[in-house]
């Protein structure tokens, strides 16, 4: 095969819209397998929301989570991880603290912490369905591998050029679904998550096909060998990629699956 190795983000790509994993995508999977691929996941999710699909899939490698920030290993355990600097980190949280338009996560390995509940984290906990810790402050997480920003990303986005303005530094930020913005450790990205794994699996960059859907996808798709949108992702990213394969929710992932194990790459559109 071409490509020896398949990374493919969740929401949006691998899940359908009610966040479960389509038969026909596990079959195609199981069938990539049997051919001698290797496949795991790229997320913008922690171990908590990531480990009941990394069980479904009984992942056999390392899943990249956290945006990047992280290798986890089903048999190992994490393999590599990376946090917030602690000063960006008590920046951000007493920026928003108090903002009511946009809801504050944070996550920290298998822990999601929240304090104030606001209305803009009625969507993040309605579709995630992650169970979180309530805590009265923040700033009382000694570690931290991300900040999700839930809520009015336009203003996250806005507010977060302000900090950057006011402090003279530069903010690795990315926006992740339609009310997600991420604040990530600095030089943390799918791309480069990618690049750890296929270091730590020893497997060219080329061999790598890479799935995705939203604007933190872009680094995965332009650092892998091949790059993969579904058709339901975002444009930006569309234009990133070599090959669009069919919706999330109509098995895009089995689709594309399906012309690898067949050797069939071409055209790079759905016709």
């Amino acid at each position: 095969m071409e490509y020896r190795l398949i990374v493919t983000d969740l929401d949006g790509t691998l899940l359908d819209e009610n966040k479960n994993i389509p038969e026909e995508n596990m079959r195609a999977i199981e069938a990539f397998r049997k051919k001698g691929g290797l496949f795991t996941i790229a997320t913008g999710r922690g171990e908590r929301g990531a480990l009941p699909y990394i069980k479904k899939l009984n992942l056999d490698i390392p899943a990249v989570l956290f945006n990047g920030g992280e290798l986890y290993d089903p048999q190992k355990g994490r393999i590599y991880t990376v946090y917030l600097e602690r000063k960006l980190y008590d920046i951000i949280i007493d920026h928003f603290m108090d903002n009511p338009e946009i809801g504050i996560v944070v996550h920290y390995h298998d822990k999601v912490f929240i304090s104030e509940i606001k209305s803009a984290h009625d969507y993040y906990i309605n579709v995630q369905k992650v169970i979180y810790d309530r805590v009265y402050n923040l700033k009382e997480i000694e570690r931290a591998n991300k900040i999700l920003l839930v809520g009015d990303v336009a203003l996250a986005k806005e507010e977060i050029k302000r900090i950057e303005q006011k402090y003279g530094i530069n903010i690795n930020a990315v926006q992740s679904d339609k009310y997600y913005f991420e604040i990530l450790p600095e030089n943390v990205s799918k791309g480069e998550g990618l690049k750890k794994l296929c270091d730590y699996l020893k497997i060219p960059l080329g061999k790598a096909c890479a799935v995705g859907d939203n604007f933190n996808d872009i680094s995965l798709l332009k650092t892998a060998g091949l790059g993969v949108a579904v058709e339901n992702a975002e444009e930006p990213l569309k234009k990133k990629a070599r090959f669009i394969t069919r919706r999330n929710d109509e098995g895009g992932v089995a689709f594309l699956i399906e012309k690898i194990l067949l050797g069939k790459m071409e055209p790079f559109t759905i016709k």
